[in-house]
């Protein structure tokens, strides 16, 4: 349901003009992540040309002092991802994920959250900044703009869908200042962060890149997005990247690009394993539990004998029959 949503908001406006000196980084540079894709709508395009790059805004934070007071945030860095795009018209429209697709942006600690923050940069207003320095590291999902929408822009302010099930964005930045969790989108109805097709925050900049989110914590990040695209603006056919980031544990990173997949194969293709039992979830033969009659999330054994009923004309489990006077 939620991948119909997706294509449905992105798609409700045509896409306008957009032109801008494109001065594209490549994918094979040691500081992008280059990955298999899994291609939407019937597309064949250089997938390859698609890639995450990670950038880090903020080595060590240090002691930010504000109207709020002094806040300590040393040891803690700031970071931004991108999405490395094929060509200037290309037009990112949503980032999302589900039981099929499930995204995940990790830290092995927690997020930092400005008591002035929210889950997507609308309430980072420049001229808040110098009188609450901390708003400038808060952690935040996007699609191309870092403070609030510029309407004179073509900008619109970016879209959150929690699944009634999952609210990603509340665990994600709980309010008030505190820790942020985890963003784990990864149940059957999903959720979402999306622009509408035409907003000009979805087109590259001009080295080709279009913002999906800032990050500051004292922790390692890592994560799995995945990112709808329509090549060259058109709004028919679409692309959807299956893009990670950041080093798993024991992976070599850099040029190679390696990281942990779902099995925790370091530059494996397995993006799911939702019952961890080891088995990739597009060759398990059950996502789940088998249950004592072998059945897949079966009920379990229900009838007298266990996993069959009693047959015709048995009166026990044990085969015995009734005899001449009725008696097993």
């Amino acid at each position: 349901m939620m991948k119909h949503l997706i294509h449905m908001v992105a798609v409700l406006v045509s896409t306008v003009a957009f032109t801008l000196q494109f001065d594209a980084q490549t994918c094979s540079d040691p500081s992008a992540c280059n990955f298999d894709t899994i291609p939407s709508g019937g597309m064949a395009n250089a997938l390859e040309d698609y890639c995450l790059i990670t950038e880090v805004v903020t080595e060590d934070v240090g002691v930010l002092v504000g109207a709020l007071g002094s806040i300590d945030l040393t040891g803690y860095s700031t970071m931004r991802v991108y999405l490395q795009t094929s060509d200037p018209t290309d037009f990112v429209t949503s980032v999302s994920g589900n039981s099929v697709n499930p995204l995940n942006i990790s830290t092995t600690t927690s997020f930092f959250q400005s008591q002035l923050g929210a889950v997507t940069p609308e309430n980072v207003n420049p001229i808040l900044v110098p009188v609450y320095p901390d708003l400038a590291h808060d952690s935040w999902v996007t699609i191309g703009v870092d403070g609030p929408a510029d309407a004179s822009l073509g900008q619109t302010a970016v879209s959150v869908v929690n699944s009634p099930n999952q609210n990603w964005s509340l665990a994600f930045d709980p309010g008030a200042g505190a820790p942020g969790g985890n963003i784990v989108i990864d149940d059957a109805v999903g959720g979402v962060w999306y622009i509408l097709n035409g907003d000009s925050n979805g087109f590259p900049d001009a080295d080709g890149r279009v913002l999906l989110g800032q990050f500051t914590t004292d922790g390692d990040v890592s994560g799995l997005l995945h990112i709808q695209v329509f090549p060259q603006g058109d709004n028919q056919n679409f692309l959807l990247l299956s893009l990670p980031f950041g080093a798993g544990e024991g992976c070599s990173g850099g040029e190679d690009c390696l990281y942990d997949d779902a099995l925790g194969v370091c530059g494996g293709d397995c993006t799911a394993d939702a019952d961890a039992d080891g088995i990739c979830d597009d060759v398990d033969d059950c996502v789940g539990d088998v249950d004592a009659c072998g059945v897949c999330n079966g009920p379990g054994a229900v009838y007298a004998c266990g996993c069959d009923p009693i047959p015709a004309g048995d009166c026990d489990c044990d085969g015995n029959q009734l005899d001449a006077l009725g008696v097993c």
